[in-house]
């Protein structure tokens, strides 16, 4: 008896491995339909994949989505692979290198073109991405790899976003090589599409913090003698005015723009200069000046409120990983009038101006228009004798001497790789 049951196990085990043995592989492409000839009976594993209609005389099998579905078709079994158009085109492409390579192996899983096996050298994983850029394709990396190739993996890959001024993200084996990008990043699909040509899996995570680059603002206040201008190339208007200056500015890279070199040469001197750095989409603000403060007092409180004045600069870029800004500013120069003294508060000069540019590099930007004027008088003459009404500017002689200068703001913006801490250029347009 119990050699009986052995048997009939072995036989239904025999069966059904002979069954799925013989099942015939059907590739399909998702949208595709396929033709086959009628039978007594039709029955589909998943619906949702592949769906059959009766056309009497046939029977027309068509792909939904990507996936696998067991279908039978009377006494013919089909194991249907239902693909995107990319990975039909990996599972083509790849094919002569898979099939060199003694490691690795592909095949089909729920309609995704999979690399598996062991890879030896980064090298061949690299040879894999750039066939399948060729090929516009995509495919899934399962292939299992020791510490040294994969951190080889994660270098070219840092270096491959890096090279698509895309935000950078480490790669994780888990199961496949895959990155974690948040779900809010506006890069998904860009980071999605050119590291799945190289095998990686995007997972869009609603964990993972969104980095937006990081701007740097140089700002340098320069008090520079107005005769200097013209000398330079730059003649400022006489009312107030942002524009973006050339690169070859004095000679220099803006970056380079420096203290020494303007007051080596006597141009100016430079009264501040600060960096700031910003997210991109908020709010930075620089105050070369003080505040003072304004007593309010009624029936229900008594506080202290402190007014800014001097000069307010508030910048607010906005920026992407190719090195394109858009930045506006906004310039506030405000002075104390004691001679509009209300209850003790001080009147104010102010002059504001907003500013708006679309930078594709990183440039600097001036603000000019602010100009200072010193007057000055020297008298000299008889003692006593000059002081006489009318007939003392007789026995006196008068100088007079002004001095005028230009009060600039030089705005220079670059977008800071917070990895290295270098600026990011935007690539040269051919």
């Amino acid at each position: 008896m119990q050699k009986f049951l052995i048997s009939i196990v072995l036989f239904l085990i025999l069966f059904l491995l002979g069954g799925k043995c013989r099942a015939e592989q059907i590739i399909m492409i998702v949208g595709e339909t396929k033709s086959l000839p009628a039978a007594k009976s039709a029955w589909v594993e998943n619906k949702n994949i592949i769906q059959i209609d009766d056309l009497g005389t046939s029977f027309l099998l068509k792909a939904k989505q990507t996936g696998s579905s067991e279908v039978r078709l009377g006494d013919r079994n089909l194991h249907v692979e239902v693909l995107e158009v990319e990975h039909d085109r990996a599972r083509n492409a790849l094919k002569p290198l898979i099939q060199k390579s003694i490691n690795l192996k592909m095949s089909l899983e729920n309609g995704t073109t999979v690399v598996s096996g062991r890879l030896l050298f980064a090298q061949e994983w690299i040879r894999l991405g750039e066939v399948c850029r060729e090929a516009r394709c995509r495919f899934l990396m399962k292939a299992l790899m020791n510490p040294k190739i994969f951190k080889e993996v994660q270098q070219n890959v840092g270096q491959l976003l890096k090279s698509h001024s895309l935000p950078q993200f480490p790669v994780v084996q888990n199961k496949a090589l895959q990155i974690h990008v948040p779900k809010q990043s506006v890069y998904f699909s860009e980071i999605d599409h050119l590291i799945s040509q190289y095998g990686i899996q995007a997972i869009k995570d609603l964990e993972s913090v969104d980095i937006a680059p990081l701007v740097k603002v140089q700002i340098t206040l320069v008090e520079m003698k107005k005769s200097m201008m013209k000398k330079f190339g730059i003649e400022w208007p006489s009312s107030y005015q942002a524009q973006v200056l050339p690169t070859n500015t004095f000679g220099l890279n803006p970056v380079q723009f420096s203290a020494q070199f303007l007051e080596q040469n006597g141009i100016g001197k430079i009264l501040a200069s600060p960096n700031i750095l910003c997210r991109s989409g908020k709010d930075a603000e620089f105050l070369a000046g003080g505040e003072f403060p304004i007593k309010i007092i009624n029936f229900k409180i008594q506080d202290i409120i402190w007014k800014k004045y001097g000069i307010v600069l508030r910048v607010k870029p906005q920026a992407d990983y190719s090195g394109r800004m858009s930045i506006s500013l906004e310039t506030e120069v405000s002075s104390i009038d004691d001679s509009r003294t209300v209850d003790g508060v001080p009147g104010m000069f102010t002059n504001r101006v907003q500013s708006h540019f679309d930078l594709t590099e990183s440039r600097t930007i001036a603000l000019s228009g602010l100009i200072k004027s010193e007057n000055g008088k020297s008298a000299q003459g008889l003692p006593g004798m000059t002081q006489l009404p009318i007939l003392g500017p007789l026995f006196s002689s008068q100088d007079f001497k002004e001095n005028r200068t230009e009060l600039v703001i030089f705005v220079h913006p670059y977008i800071m790789n917070p990895s290295t801490e270098e600026n990011i250029q935007a690539p040269e347009v051919i």
